[in-house]
């Protein structure tokens, strides 16, 4: 057996060799075991306005990114990559979003190690301890179940970006300190700033800098030069992210959104209110919920605000009792509320949300590691203690993710923990309306309105379900209710033009879709609407005009092409249209008039070979089509196939006749008969 034994000696040599390399692939591994069902999550609710509805990222132009949104430049740029390589396929979108996750938890790893290293820690921590307990806080952080919502919701990769760089720049700081080194402190203030263009919670950095400053380094009386630039350096986040990145009308506007749901005084106490519940959330993540449903405190004296307060006061008794003996426990704990402070201070549509507690989770995890292994002295409890809670967690977040892969489950989830919020009903109605499951949707979102009468929203996508189920006058009542109350909403006004259109008031309806495009200039929607009203009254420069723009804004729209190269069929201009059916069917094969279309043209052009594919294609994917029969027994002929133009020509006489067309299948049986050119 000393083979054996040798084995295992050398495998053990190569592991310590490689023991970063390892530890990050089991990191990568564990998140796979976890997280492998969520690859298939569907897009929900933000997504399509960040991801589906928003034409920036369908053309990777770094410049129009920028001024579309210059606080989450770098994730819209990311977003922009991955539609240019897979489109909307979400496997890909799903794969970035776990990268980062499982990248942020190596850096976890790494940070954890490095803040053993500072020179004022009290209690020495032998080599394979450290490695042990940041491997431990680097799991903890990739499989507590409170992530779930910043990996699986798609739109939240501004989070995970933005984290994946905020740690980045930290260890860099690290780095800088430990070995002097000031090309580390180059890298660390170009990571802040690189943060900081994903999402604005960079702005917490140079806090976070300080606060490690004070606790493992102490105050220096003298600060070298270098180390003052990086400093100002840091320090120019605070301001630059909302006043240059955002500027000062989109933050009138975040304010005023925040602001909606309560006055300020009574918002912000509100969020102050919730601080228990984040504590409760990395603590016992029981009982999450995609959207938490709270009540605004309105009063200094009610009992959850009282309760806060209690607990802000014995946390900070506890890290003043722990700064001095307990650094790396105190640091975790600052670094919990410092990251959290943005989300609690700043005014925003909704009061609470998991994905929050992304990058405070690393405090949370860096804390409790470090007090289980103060308070337990022996390292077979630990083991157990800790193998115990990340099985929990594993087993958590599994179930999460199973919730999560399915956007029906994941909003009755959600109804059952918020009964008695109106929104949550609106989006089941959505998913299940998504699905064709109309009266389903229908039932939600008239819950939705009993609980909150206003709530346009529901309003709207009621009133789009009559539509669709030529309930036109009970759509133009809610509409118009809409239209009149809230008038700068687009989407209500498109359709509203719909129902008009459908009504025979085709000028009307031209009015609310070009009001929609002055309230919302980027709507694909009033684009395609105008278009095939330009359409029908023959005006073909206009729609080719509104069509072209509609492309721009929607490319994986094959309707679009299809309808553009009707256009340029109707000019004439055969080059063109050819090019966008082409496009059209690309997008969608099973586009059966778009083959016919492009048929007819190479038929025309002499060219029977290629119209023989595309009428072929129109058969096979429609074969229910009659004059995908008739134009394939046509060009089949001219190639001399006369049997089977004969088949197929019957085959058309007989679909034409089974849908009440039978003026031409009586003309084709008597052409038949003779089998004359058709």
């Amino acid at each position: 057996m000393r083979w054996l034994s040798a084995l295992f000696n050398q495998m053990r040599d190569y592991m310590n060799g490689k023991r970063d390399e390892f530890i990050l692939a089991l990191i990568v591994f564990l998140g796979l075991c976890v997280y492998a069902q969520s690859f298939a999550a569907d897009f929900i609710l933000d997504d399509y306005p960040a991801i589906l509805d928003n034409p920036f990222i369908k053309h990777l132009n770094f410049v129009q990114l920028w001024q579309y949104d210059p606080s989450r430049f770098l994730t819209n740029v990311t977003f922009s990559i991955n539609y240019f390589i897979g489109g909307f396929h979400v496997f890909g979108w799903h794969l970035v979003n776990f990268v980062l996750h499982g990248l942020s938890s190596g850096l976890v790893y790494k940070i954890t190690l490095r803040i053993f290293q500072a020179p004022r820690l009290s209690h020495h921590i032998p080599r394979q301890t450290q490695i042990n307990l940041a491997f431990v806080t680097a799991l903890i952080f990739l499989l507590h179940p409170i992530q779930t919502q910043a990996v699986i919701y798609i739109v939240q990769r501004a989070m995970l970006l933005s984290t994946f760089f905020y740690l980045t720049a930290f260890y860099f700081y690290i780095q800088a300190r430990l070995t002097q080194n000031f090309k580390f402190y180059f890298y660390a203030v170009m990571a802040g700033y690189l943060a900081m263009l994903s999402k604005p919670l960079a702005m917490t950095l140079p806090l976070v800098v300080v606060v490690y400053e004070l606790c493992f380094w102490g105050m220096d009386k003298a600060i070298d030069r270098k180390r003052r630039l990086v400093y100002f350096l840091l320090s120019l986040m605070i301001w630059i992210t909302p006043v240059v990145l955002l500027g000062i009308p989109k933050l009138t506007v975040l304010a005023a959104q925040g602001y909606q749901a309560a006055p300020p005084v009574s918002q912000w106490m509100t969020r102050l209110s919730l601080i228990p519940e984040y504590l409760r959330l990395v603590f016992f993540p029981i009982g999450q919920n995609l959207d938490y449903d709270y009540p605004v405190i309105t009063q200094s004296w009610q009992t959850a605000l009282r309760l806060t307060a209690i607990t802000i006061f014995l946390i900070g008794t506890v890290v003043r009792a722990l700064w001095r003996r307990e650094k790396i426990i105190a640091f975790g704990i600052v670094w919990f509320f410092v990251t959290l402070s943005l989300v609690i201070i700043f005014p925003l549509q909704d009061f609470i949300f998991e994905h929050w507690l992304y990058l405070s989770a690393y405090g949370f995890a860096l804390c409790f590691t470090m007090t289980i292994y103060r308070l337990i002295p022996s390292e077979k409890f630990i083991f157990i203690i800790f193998c115990s809670l990340l099985g929990a967690y594993s087993f958590g977040t599994y179930q999460r993710v199973l919730i999560w892969s399915d956007p029906i489950r994941l909003m009755q989830d959600t109804v059952v923990k918020s009964p008695r919020k109106a929104r949550v009903y609106n989006n089941l109605g959505w998913e299940f309306l998504k699905r064709g499951k109309r009266e389903a949707a229908k039932i939600e979102f008239q819950k939705a309105l009993t609980l909150d009468a206003d709530y346009f929203i529901a309003k709207n996508n009621l009133a789009f379900l009559f539509y669709e189920e030529n309930n036109l006058p009970g759509a133009q009542r809610l509409l118009e209710s809409l239209v009149m109350e809230y008038p700068f909403y687009a989407d209500a006004q498109i359709n509203l033009g719909y129902v008009y259109q459908r009504l025979g008031k085709s000028s009307e309806a031209f009015v609310y879709f070009q009001k929609a495009l002055q309230n919302n200039p980027h709507s694909s929607a009033a684009y395609i609407a105008l278009g095939n009203i330009y359409q029908e009254h023959a005006d073909l420069v206009n729609a080719k005009a509104v069509f072209q723009r509609a492309a721009w804004l929607k490319p994986e729209n094959a309707m679009i092409y299809y309808n553009l190269g009707n256009l340029y069929l109707k000019e004439g201009n055969f080059y063109e249209a050819l090019l966008h059916y082409d496009r059209a069917v690309r997008i969608q094969p099973h586009l059966a008039q778009a083959h016919i279309n492009a048929g007819g043209i190479y038929f025309y052009l002499g060219d029977y070979k290629s119209a023989l594919d595309y009428f072929q294609k129109a058969v096979h994917y429609n074969p229910n089509l009659p004059q995908g029969y008739f134009n394939l027994a046509n060009t089949l002929y001219a190639l001399g196939n006369v049997e089977q133009s004969k088949e197929a020509v019957k085959k058309a006489a007989v679909l034409y006749e089974q849908q009440g067309q039978t003026a031409i299948a009586e003309r084709i049986q008597a052409k038949l008969k003779v089998f004359e050119p058709y």
